[in-house]
This record gives structure tokens, C-alpha cells and sequence, in this order.
């Protein structure tokens, strides 16, 4: 019998006192809607809406599930503290610099060159993008505490402008096929 099919055994639940504040904070920063969540692990939204009311508890692999489509260590989700980015440390220094430093300029940048992609990540929707990057970066530098979901779902929302950036560039960049190269290096045009 295949070891990892059990169909007598209930679920693994969450164990008791873990209330998930990363996952709440991972939902609420995240660029993603509840919807998303609630698909990738393959529950009703109603029924993960009343977890994070405390009403309700996940199985281990539906918190799996989730740390696996968000690219998040399980071990964080299920952690019953929240995580929290301290001022002190190097690395976390180094994470929040590259963040609202580095990758915010360089949208910055690509707004200076026309990206539909950047003007609306700076102008369109301000209060939704840029407003929550800098108040993340201020509340750091200020000392008061950042969670590590927070930093993680608005670095998503960042990569994601990125990505969308460097895709509008590629498609700037493409020439349209004038014709075919013959093996002896001369061009012939299609009719």
C-alpha cells in the first residue's frame, strides 16, 4: 500500500494556539486577492475567511499548499509568532534597501522612459502600490516592527511591475521579420 495514502486517518490539523499571523499578514499585503489563496488551497473562500477569524482550522497540507503557490517556507505560515524585520540586522537592512531603494528606482527609471507598466505603478495607482513601499520603508528605519509577510507581499507586487516592465521592453526591442536567411548568407524577401 502507498504509505502517503491513508483514506481512515482524519487530516493533520493545524496544532492548537498557531493562529496563522502570517498567513494573515501574507493575504493582506499580497498583491493577490483572497480568491487566490483560498484556490491554492483548494478550499472555500468562506471557509478561509473564517480561519482567519480563528473560527476555523487548516490541514498541514492546505498550509502547504498555500506556502507552495506564494513561494513562502511552510515553516513561516505555520510559525504561531509573527515574524518581524529587525533594524539591526545586516541581511534585513540589505532586503528593505534593495527593495524600496534599487527596485523602486529602477521603475522610476523605466517611467522616465515611457513603460506603461511603471507610470502606472507610480501615478495610476499610488495609493495602492507605492503609498504601502515607502510606509513600509519609513516604519523600518523608524524602528517600529515590519513583518517579514508584509516585506514579502509587497516585494511580489514590485517583481510583478518588474517583470511587467522588462516584458514591455522585449516587445519594444523586436524587429519584424523582413525576410529569411539562405544557408549561403544571402536574404530572400516573402512575397
Amino acid at each position: 500500500m502507498n504509505k502517503f495514502y491513508a483514506p481512515n486517518y482524519p487530516p493533520k490539523m493545524v496544532r492548537e494556539g498557531k493562529y496563522l499571523w502570517n498567513l494573515k499578514d501574507l493575504i493582506k499585503f499580497s498583491p493577490y486577492p483572497i480568491w487566490w489563496f483560498a484556490d491554492a488551497a483548494n478550499i472555500e473562500v468562506d471557509l478561509l475567511e473564517a480561519v482567519l477569524e480563528g473560527e476555523e482550522k487548516l490541514t498541514e497540507k492546505e498550509v502547504y499548499r498555500i506556502a507552495w503557490y506564494t513561494n513562502v517556507q511552510p515553516s513561516v505560515l505555520l510559525r504561531p509568532d509573527l515574524i518581524v524585520l529587525d533594524k539591526k540586522r545586516l541581511k534585513h537592512k540589505q532586503m528593505m534597501a534593495e527593495l524600496a531603494n534599487k527596485k523602486l528606482y529602477d521603475i522610476w527609471y523605466a517611467e522616465k522612459d515611457g513603460s506603461a507598466a511603471a507610470i502606472n505603478f507610480m501615478r495610476t495607482n499610488r495609493a495602492i502600490h507605492q503609498a504601502p513601499l515607502v510606509n513600509m520603508n519609513l516604519a523600518f528605519h523608524n524602528g517600529y516592527p515590519v513583518s517579514y509577510c508584509r516585506y514579502l507581499g509587497i516585494k511580489t507586487d514590485v517583481e510583478m511591475c518588474l517583470r511587467e516592465i522588462e516584458r514591455e521592453k522585449r516587445e519594444k526591442n523586436k524587429s519584424p521579420r523582413r525576410g529569411r536567411v539562405k544557408s549561403n548568407g544571402s536574404q530572400e524577401r516573402y512575397n
